[in-house]
């Protein structure tokens, strides 16, 4: 009787040890480490979101000055800035940028594709807000990026994680570009010629 629990036993470690060794890393495998990418809680999409305080300025003075932040930020402003609502000091920027493989075995990276995503501004007395959110990859229909983010899904790759750290750094990029920005003093043309 011993020594079938004794076999029972050995027989269950060793198939754990063999499944965790299929689904160990492999070796030589580059592990990524994806910093936390928010999510809307109710929609479960990636959204970064913030309101920046601006005092002694009104909603127009900031909408004025946050659409001259994407005449600078974008070399095609007139092609991202898809709607303006003045009355509502509110706007949207459709903007884009690619995203690259890791790199082969000879140190190249390789462009994998065109993300996209959305920025919703608007302003109001002393403050702003802005989402940046809508992520998806350019391709003949949408496709969000989320399933980036499932690490249990059958189509998972080791890549994902490597775009999801791009994401994240675009993102980041834009907040701070827009928030120094904003937070910039203006300088006043003299009208003395």
């Amino acid at each position: 009787m011993n020594r079938i629990i004794i076999i029972s036993i050995l027989s269950v470690l060793t198939f754990t040890n063999i499944q965790n060794q299929a689904f160990a890393q492999k070796k030589g495998e580059v592990v990524y480490q994806v910093p936390k990418i928010p999510l809307d809680e109710v929609t479960k999409l990636i959204d970064y979101t913030k309101v920046v305080t601006m005092d002694g300025k009104n909603a127009n003075e900031i909408y004025e000055k946050a659409l001259r932040w994407v005449n600078s930020y974008y070399k095609n402003p007139s092609e991202v800035l898809r709607e303006k609502y003045i009355e509502e000091t509110k706007f949207l920027v459709k903007g884009r940028s690619k995203y690259l493989n890791p790199a082969d075995k000879n140190g190249l990276e390789v462009q994998a594709g065109l993300l996209q995503y959305s920025i919703v501004f608007q302003a109001k007395d002393g403050r702003f807000k802005y989402e940046i959110k809508d992520w998806n990859i350019k391709a003949n229909s949408y496709e969000p990026v989320e399933f980036w983010m499932n690490k249990t899904a059958p189509t998972y790759n080791i890549k994902f994680d490597y775009y999801l750290i791009q994401l994240d750094k675009l993102a980041n990029e834009i907040e701070k570009s827009l928030i120094d920005f904003m937070n910039k003093p203006e300088t006043v043309p003299t009208k003395d010629w």
